[in-house]
């Protein structure tokens, strides 16, 4: 996940699909670290896709110490209703909260 702070240009669009898989619990905070770095420092836009509550924390953690504001992260979370493919977003805050109680998980 270094290497993608170093070797991507200034301004790139990442994809980045379950970066936590074969990924040791103890790494997806660097990792985690690594995305917000690679958004804060050189100006990227990073999409990741994830099913792992235990990787969307650290990145809700490393996006406030990295100061990040309010819409500078966006959590969406897409939910099949009837059928209908439906989402909605969390600001910074939001996804904070969310992750905090119980009956909310965003990976459903």
């Amino acid at each position: 996940m270094y290497l993608m702070r170093m070797s991507t240009p200034k301004e790139a669009v990442l994809l980045l699909e379950e970066p936590e898989l074969h990924t040791h619990p103890s790494l997806l905070r660097l990792t985690s670290n690594a995305i917000i770095k690679t958004y804060s420092e050189r100006s990227n836009q990073v999409f990741v896709s994830t099913h792992s509550l235990e990787f969307i924390e650290p990145i809700i953690e490393e996006a406030r110490k990295s100061g990040l504001r309010e819409n500078d992260l966006r959590i969406y979370r897409l939910i099949l209703r009837e059928g209908k493919l439906n989402f909605e977003y969390y600001t910074l805050s939001e996804a904070e909260e969310a992750v905090k109680k119980l009956e909310w998980d965003l990976r459903s």
